[in-house]
């Protein structure tokens, strides 16, 4: 997996990184989801650094799990839902 130039957190959105990180990680068909998620974590610990990784490791965990549910259908989204329960703006 080709790895990005290491960037500060304020550079580049977390969630951002983790997206372009799991794309990259698709590629790789030899490998099991457990796997590409190890090889995700372990690069992005690399480019946001330990203090910002252990920071914030229960997101980047809970994040990535996320994704996966959303992209195999799992889960679906209604933002018509989330935003009548939790935007009274509107």
């Amino acid at each position: 997996m080709e790895l990005a130039r290491r960037q500060e957190p304020e550079d580049e959105n977390i969630i951002e990184l983790i997206i372009k990180l799991m794309t990259q990680a698709q590629d790789f068909v030899d490998k099991n989801g457990t796997q590409k998620k190890a090889m995700v974590m372990s690069n992005l610990r690399h480019l946001i650094g330990q203090e910002v990784y252990v920071k914030n490791y229960d997101l980047i965990q809970q994040t990535i799990d996320f994704i996966c549910k959303i992209a195999k259908g799992d889960m679906k989204l209604d933002f018509k839902k989330i935003k009548k329960h939790y935007c009274f703006c509107f």
